[in-house]
């Protein structure tokens, strides 16, 4: 795949719906936490990432985790274990 493949619109719908979850933190229900919600908004944004498949689905799922870690949602060094555990097997 090459960039002048890429359609970019496909980018669009994932980016969006994760950023109006994540902004509609303050309607939350009571019993969710925030970073659970944001946990939240990460997960069907890169769900709906690879249903559209703007990029091949490992590349979402990474992009997924980078913005999960970037955001600060699960510090590195959890992250790293939850990765290595799930790789291993």
């Amino acid at each position: 795949m090459t960039l002048e493949k890429l359609n970019y619109r496909k980018f669009i719908l994932p980016i969006v719906v994760g950023l109006i979850i994540w902004l509609l933190s303050p309607f939350k229900p009571a019993g969710v936490s925030l970073v659970a919600w944001h946990m939240f908004a990460i997960f069907v944004a890169t769900i709906i990432g690879c249903i559209t498949q703007p990029l091949p689905i490992g590349a979402v799922a990474i992009i997924g985790f980078t913005i999960t870690v970037l955001t600060g949602t699960v510090k590195m060094d959890t992250a790293i274990v939850v990765l290595v555990i799930a790789v291993s097997g």
